[in-house]
């Protein structure tokens, strides 16, 4: 959800100039920077910023099936609000190139982004470049229009420099719980079952046996604990007969491994339930 979601709005800016009269002192890289800042004051300063609210802001992606949008600044500020109910945002301007004539200005930059999901805390790392046309006013600069190129593939060298690609990582991740205990997990309690890889080799295991998947009437439960690596050990054998064990036994050292169980995100140990005639 994360991923795609970030496709289309990839480097929406949750940042914004503050509208003080500092503002009006900002040279217009400063004025990108500040737009770009992760203490926003909301989307009324991101309204502020442009000169209208007519269609400012054009998105586009290195991708060629993917359209391009024009977009008024209204329309801008609700797809802000759809990222900032989800994530906690930051953008940084990685390098800036600033042409001036006038009151007129343009910059043209790479854009690097972080975009953490506030209920999973998996991190996006986005990149972009923007460009700016800005005016200048009494009261500070102001957007004439704004686009945002989404880039797929590394900026080229001059906007992306080797020398600072540490210090803005590209790679997203994933927050993973690392579950400590070994407490197994029921079925119902996990996100994702044990699934074995071969359906076919399973079921004829079964019929060998005389053992069906899950606690079936007048037959002999028994348990088998799917570890965290996908290994089948066998658990609990309640009122099982020795012969029953023994065949319980080389039921499970037949197996091949199991795609373990998913718990927010984690390998986690899983009891399965089997009963034999």
């Amino acid at each position: 959800m994360i991923k795609d979601l970030c496709i289309s709005i990839l480097c929406l800016l949750l940042g914004s100039a503050p509208l003080t009269s500092v503002q009006a002192q900002y040279t217009a890289v400063e004025f990108v920077d500040a737009f770009l800042a992760d203490n926003a004051s909301g989307t009324d300063a991101v309204k502020t910023a442009f000169v209208d609210s007519g269609s400012r802001i054009w998105l586009s992606s290195s991708n060629q099936n993917t359209p391009i949008r024009n977009l008024d600044v209204s329309a801008y500020l609700q797809e802000i609000n759809t990222v900032n109910a989800s994530f906690s945002t930051k953008f940084n301007t990685v390098v800036s190139i600033h042409r001036k004539a006038g009151p007129l200005s343009t910059v043209f930059c790479s854009v690097h982004g972080r975009l953490v999901d506030n209920e999973t805390s998996d991190t996006v790392y986005t990149r972009a470049i923007h460009s700016y046309k800005l005016v200048q006013h009494d009261d500070g600069w102001k957007i004439l229009q704004l686009n945002i190129q989404n880039e797929d593939e590394p900026f080229v060298s001059e906007l992306w420099p080797k020398e600072l690609a540490t210090n803005y990582p590209l790679e997203s991740k994933e927050n993973v719980k690392i579950y400590k205990h070994n407490r197994p997990f029921n079925v119902d309690e996990v996100d994702l079952a044990p699934l074995y890889p071969f359906e076919k080799e399973l079921e004829d295991l079964l019929i060998e046996f005389a053992i069906q998947q899950g606690q079936i009437e007048n037959e002999s439960p028994f348990t088998i604990y799917i570890s965290e690596d996908g290994e089948a050990v066998l658990g609990f054998v309640g009122d099982l007969s020795a012969d029953q064990i023994e065949s319980a036994k080389i039921f499970v050292s037949k197996m091949n491994l199991w795609y373990p169980a998913v718990k927010e995100k984690s390998s986690v140990k899983c009891k399965l339930i089997f009963s034999i005639k």
